[in-house]
C-alpha cells in the first residue's frame, strides 16, 4: 500500500469523525430544544387569562402556574397600566380549562417560608361554564413580611415577657427554685449518711459471714451425711419389708386360689345334690301333711276326742 493511499484513507477517516461529531451535536441540540419546548409548552394548546394587582412584587415572567399542586402554565407578560395597576397575563394549558371557572381565584404562594414563588389557582366544583380566552380572574396577593412582622410581634412579645418574669422569679432568693435546690442538697446529705450506714452494715455482714459461714457449712455437711446414712438404712429396711410383703402376697394369692378351688367344689356338690334335696323336701312336706291329717282325724274320733263311748257299744266286753 502506497503513502498516497494511506493519506487518502486517513483523510476519509477524519471526515467520518467530523461528520459523526456534527451529527451528534445536532441530535443533542434537537433533544434539548424538544425538552425546552415541552417544558415551556410552546406547541401545546393553551389560552390566556388576565388579572390585576397593586404591585408586581414577587411576580416574574415565566413564573409557574399551579392547579391543585400540578403545573398548568406560566406568566407570559407583566405590564404597568396608566392607573398604576399592574396587568399580568398568564398562559394555561387548554386541558385544565374545565376546572377554572368564575369563582376560581389566583393566589401568590411561596415554597416554604423563603422558597420560590408561584401562582396557585383554585379549582371550582360548580357546574358553571369555565373562563374563556382573555377573561379576567380574581387575584389575591400573598401576605408579605411587612404583614407578618406585626403578627409575629403580637405573639412573640408576650412570650418574651413571660420568660423574663419566670427568670426573675427563679432568681429570687425566696423563689421556688432556690427552695427546691436547698431541699435537694438536704436530700443529698441524707443520702450520703444513709450510704455510710449501709457501708458499715455491709462490712459487719462480711465479717459475720467470714466467721459464721464456715461453721454453718460444716454443720450442714454433717447433717447431710447423717441424712444420707439414714436414707441408706431406710432403703435397706424398705427392701427387706418389700421382700416380706412379696412373700405374704404370694401366700395370700395361694390361699385365694385354694379358696377359689373349694368354692368350685362346693358349687359342683350343690349342683349334684340339688335334685335329691328337692325330692327329699317334697317327701318331707307330704309326710308332714299326712301326719297332720292323721292327727286331725284322731282328734275328731273316739277315744281321742274325749266324748263318751257310743250307745251301740256294750258296756262290757264278752268273756
Amino acid at each position: 500500500m502506497s503513502n498516497t493511499t494511506i493519506s487518502t484513507f486517513l483523510q476519509q477517516d477524519k471526515r467520518w469523525q467530523v461528520g459523526l461529531f456534527i451529527s451528534g451535536g445536532l441530535l443533542l441540540a434537537g433533544l434539548l430544544l424538544y425538552i425546552l419546548i415541552r417544558t415551556l409548552g410552546w406547541f401545546e394548546p393553551s389560552y390566556v387569562l388576565v388579572f390585576y394587582t397593586q404591585s408586581a412584587e414577587s411576580l416574574l415572567v415565566g413564573m409557574p402556574i399551579r392547579l391543585s399542586g400540578l403545573p398548568i402554565g406560566n406568566v407570559t407578560e407583566i405590564t404597568l397600566e396608566e392607573d398604576t395597576h399592574v396587568q399580568v397575563k398568564i398562559k394555561i394549558k387548554t386541558e385544565y380549562q374545565r376546572w377554572i371557572k368564575p369563582d376560581s381565584n389566583a393566589t401568590l404562594m411561596a415554597e416554604g417560608l423563603f422558597g420560590d414563588h408561584f401562582i396557585q389557582i383554585t379549582a371550582s366544583k360548580k357546574t358553571t361554564p369555565p373562563l374563556s380566552d382573555g377573561a379576567m380572574i380574581t387575584f389575591i396577593p400573598a401576605s408579605n413580611m411587612s404583614d407578618f412582622v406585626p403578627q409575629l410581634k403580637e405573639r412573640l412579645f408576650p412570650l418574651l415577657e413571660e420568660m423574663q418574669s419566670l427568670a426573675t422569679h427563679l432568681k429570687s432568693p425566696d423563689g421556688q427554685l432556690n427552695h427546691t435546690l436547698s431541699e435537694a442538697q438536704q436530700l443529698m446529705h441524707e443520702l450520703r449518711s444513709t450510704r455510710q450506714q449501709i457501708d458499715k452494715l455491709l462490712i459487719a455482714s462480711t465479717g459475720l459471714a467470714e466467721k459464721k459461714l464456715p461453721a454453718s457449712l460444716a454443720h450442714l455437711n454433717t447433717t447431710l451425711i447423717e441424712f444420707k446414712n439414714l436414707a441408706q438404712s431406710a432403703d435397706t429396711q424398705l427392701f427387706a419389708s418389700t421382700q416380706k410383703l412379696q412373700t405374704t402376697l404370694s401366700k395370700f394369692e395361694q390361699t385365694g386360689e385354694h379358696a377359689n378351688a373349694s368354692l368350685q367344689e362346693m358349687r359342683l356338690l350343690l349342683q349334684e345334690t340339688r335334685p335329691s334335696l328337692h325330692k327329699l323336701l317334697q317327701d318331707s312336706d307330704l309326710l308332714i301333711r299326712n301326719g297332720n291329717t292323721t292327727i286331725s282325724n284322731m282328734h275328731e274320733h273316739w277315744p281321742f276326742s274325749g266324748e263318751s263311748k257310743p250307745a251301740s257299744m256294750p258296756e262290757t266286753l264278752p268273756p
